[in-house]
């Protein structure tokens, strides 16, 4: 029993870290937005997400940033059906509306 106790501390404890390092994934993802949307169609493709993390004053920080969302593109795409009519649409890319979809939700099932 102790040791589950100790577990639920230690949730307790890193939950508003893990609240705080999904906000600024979050923001700044979307305030790079329209810079890494090179084609400027409204979405972020692997391609394009690549080429940001291959930018040479890149962060290390920002890089695993821009790794999460390569690594999760595919569910991030799928948050929000952008274009009902096109059976490409996750493939397309990620668009400002799944990022903002899909944190949200996040960050809501951390509570």
């Amino acid at each position: 029993m102790v040791a589950m106790f100790e577990l639920d501390a230690l949730l307790v404890e890193a939950k508003p870290k893990a609240d705080k390092v999904l906000a600024d994934v979050c923001q700044f993802v979307l305030e790079s937005f329209d810079k890494f949307d090179l084609n400027k169609d409204g979405f972020l493709s692997r391609e394009e997400i690549e080429i940001a993390l291959r930018a040479p004053d890149r962060t290390v920080k920002q890089a695993a940033f821009l790794q999460f969302l390569l690594v999760r593109m595919n569910e991030i795409a799928a948050a929000v059906d952008d274009d009902p009519n096109s059976a490409e649409a996750a493939e397309s890319g990620i668009s400002s509306l799944d990022l903002r979809t899909y944190f949200a939700h996040l960050l809501e099932k951390q509570d």
